[in-house]
């Protein structure tokens, strides 16, 4: 097969190696690499690591300019240089992964492709040229404008007829970027599902979750060292609420959990101790009645492991999500979750045995909230059933092994259509 001579010239694409989207896709890049499957991860860091001074310092000044015009060139999807150069300019990532490819007549596996990185222009072309695989980690190419759908107050302008219009023109850019794709690899079946329902060949999609590098998080036997590091209670359960992004997301649903806190008795509040940990903009919009500790952002995998190790359970109230990695690097660390029942977000758990499910709704939550902390033997159970299952479900060398083939299935579909 074509595609086995050139999966040894893989180019893994994503803005980042950051953020849960970004982590997932260099995570791949390091378990393929383990399996013999070399390939190159190139993201916006790698791009300008060989660039001189003053290419980099424009390239800054490039960035910046981008981040002014950030909402027309969502809506146009060129980037980065601003709206009034379009496709004028090749862009400077655009230049070097064409080059790339060019050189090595590679495979590219599309991650996370964000604003002021490649232009849908780009991609379509690409793919024509080369076996094109996106690893979906979002809907944002199944949305117009959006990454998630959800209903949100402080976006007004999603009910006007112009954002309408733009949304429906988004859309259909990047229906030509679906179409001319080699393939799809999805972490979950929702997504999987979404894709057929916009028209793709369930022959081009794969469902393989991300994985979890299990040797960095793992049950850690004295968990009260860590709840002594991080300054939490050891007589009182310990409930964690991890973000990425600013607490005020509503898609992250801090709102639902601080509502369905307030629904507890006072009795079962003083049974918990709440820790946030995420960055925030502005605390003083987190309600005076909820009672919480926040910690700082935490970068590093082995303080990751710790801090969910100092954790009795996690809640994930999120709107939206794929496979929120907070829950299975959680699980990963014997870390029971609750989670809402929304979009991807129930194929992260096993049911009642390493987790439980709940509407998104501050009533749902409460219901389940209170059901979990008042059967400290279902939570003794569910951690030792979270890290069963996480050696099961998200086991590197194993999943891997599937990402590789897939890679080279859907590969082989280019080529095949080639000739």
């Amino acid at each position: 097969m074509r595609s086995d001579i050139y999966m040894k010239n893989l180019i893994i694409v994503s803005k980042s190696r950051n953020g849960g989207a970004g982590r997932a896709a260099f995570r791949w890049s390091q378990a393929l690499n383990d399996i013999g499957i070399a390939n190159v991860f190139y993201d916006e860091s790698t791009g300008v690591t060989e660039i001189g001074n003053i290419q980099s310092r424009v390239y800054k000044i490039v960035k910046f300019i981008n981040r002014i015009c950030l909402v027309v060139t969502r809506l146009s999807g060129h980037t980065p240089f601003g709206p009034f150069t379009f496709d004028l300019i090749p862009t400077f990532h655009e230049r070097k992964l064409s080059s790339l490819s060019r050189r090595n007549e590679s495979i590219l596996n599309l991650h996370w492709i964000n604003n002021g990185f490649l232009s849908r222009k780009w991609m379509s072309r690409i793919q024509s040229t080369y076996p094109t695989i996106w690893t979906m980690h979002d809907t944002w190419l199944l949305n117009g404008v959006v990454h998630y759908e959800i209903d949100s107050e402080k976006l007004k302008l999603r009910q006007t007829w112009l954002y309408r219009y733009w949304a429906r023109w988004d859309s259909r850019s990047k229906m030509k970027i679906i179409s001319g794709a080699s393939g799809f690899i999805s972490p979950t079946n929702w997504i999987a599902k979404l894709l057929v329902n916009q028209g793709v060949d369930p022959s081009k999609i794969r469902v393989i979750p991300n994985i979890i590098p299990l040797e960095l998080f793992y049950p850690i036997p004295n968990r009260r060292d860590c709840k002594e590091f991080f300054g939490l209670s050891n007589s009182r359960i310990v409930v964690g609420f991890v973000s990425g992004s600013d607490l005020s997301d509503r898609r992250k649903g801090l709102d639902i959990f601080i509502d369905a806190y307030r629904m507890l008795t006072k009795k079962e509040k003083d049974s918990i101790q709440i820790v946030i940990l995420g960055p925030s903009k502005d605390w003083s919009q987190i309600s005076e009645d909820f009672d919480y500790k926040t910690l700082v952002q935490i970068s590093n995998d082995l303080t990751m492991n710790e801090f969910y190790n100092s954790l009795d359970l996690l809640v994930v109230p999120s709107r939206a999500d794929n496979l929120p990695q907070t829950a299975t690097e959680a699980q990963s660390s014997g870390c029971p979750v609750i989670i809402s029942n929304v979009g991807g977000c129930p194929e992260t758990i096993s049911e009642n045995q390493s987790g439980r499910l709940f509407e998104p709704t501050p009533l749902s939550l409460t219901s389940i909230l209170r059901k979990t902390i008042h059967d400290p033997e279902w939570l003794l159970a569910a951690r030792k059933k979270s890290f069963e299952y996480s050696r099961l479900a998200w086991n590197p060398e194993a999943l891997a092994k599937q990402y590789k083939v897939a890679i080279r299935e859907l590969s082989d579909n280019f080529y095949s259509n080639c000739n």
